[in-house]
Order: C-alpha cells, then structure tokens, then sequence
C-alpha cells in the first residue's frame, strides 16, 4: 500500500479561527465535539479506515484551494470547519474519480459518527456549491500542486 502524502495544514486550516461555537437552536443535535480528535490525526484515521488512495486525498486538496479561494480574507470559522471541510471534500474527490467511490455512510463511521448522515450529505452539497459545481481538474493542475507542495507525482498519479 502506498503511503498517503501529508496534508499541507496551510490548504486545510483556515487562517481565522473563531473558539466559540456559535449557540444551537432549541432541539436541534448538538456536535459531539468532544469526538473529534485534532486535524490531522483525524485526516489520519478518516484516510486509513477508508482506504483513501493518495489520488482522491490531492483531488480533494485541490478542491479545499478552490473553496478557500471563494470566502472573503476576513472569514471566519469555527473550531471543527476544517474537519467539516476535509471530509466534504474526500467524498467529493472520491465519487468525482473512482470507480466505486466513498459513502456517505462509510465516512460518517470512519469519523466516530460526530456528524449525521444527514448533516454529512448538507455538507457535501454545500462544499460543491462553493465550489460552483466546477469539479474537474487538469492532470497539469495536479502535477503543479504536486511539485508545489513537493509530493513525489510518480506515487501519485500512474503511469501511462
């Protein structure tokens, strides 16, 4: 099995952080915070218990630039985002690009069930709103993204 490449924290992590969450309305589920272990540990378990191959894991990096390219340079987010983020867009790469991509229903175990099937699904239709629908990527845009962030592209893309 062929490692998967680190994520870069700086595509991930927004650069604003706001430690408050914001208050819940009456009767609605509240996040398991307590549940999430940090970014890239989570990356980490999300990645190894739903084999992610290093592929969808730089699809899904691509598509977390695009999506950080649209929000205003003063945004704000709280402390669970990236984690939100992460996992829209794994499912998002992953049903883009293979054959018989991730579930909804996989990642949402993977993940300790901190979000709902339901919640998951909002949350990845509201990451390719971002995103415009625009899904495709240029092989270039991923050989550049490669060697920007010094990723070996031969272990990532295969040959042909």
């Amino acid at each position: 099995m062929i490692a998967a490449p680190i994520v870069p924290r700086d595509i991930i992590t927004p650069d604003f952080i706001d430690p408050l969450p914001e208050p819940q309305p009456q009767g609605v589920r509240k996040l398991r915070a307590d549940h999430l272990p940090n970014l890239l540990p989570f990356v980490r378990l999300i990645t190894e218990k739903c084999k992610i191959t290093p592929l969808v894991i730089v699809i899904a990096l691509i598509y977390v630039k695009r999506f950080r390219a649209t929000l205003p340079t003063s945004y704000k987010t709280e402390s669970n985002t990236a984690h939100r983020i992460f996992v829209s867009s794994i499912l998002v790469a992953s049903k883009y690009i293979d054959d018989d991509p991730i579930t909804i229903g996989q990642i949402v175990h993977a993940s300790g069930d901190v979000w709902t099937l339901k919640e998951t699904a909002r949350m990845e239709l509201a990451f390719m709103k971002f995103l415009r629908w625009n899904l495709f990527i240029k092989e270039q845009e991923i050989i550049s993204f490669l060697n920007d962030h010094r990723f070996a592209v031969d272990l990532v893309l295969p040959a042909g």
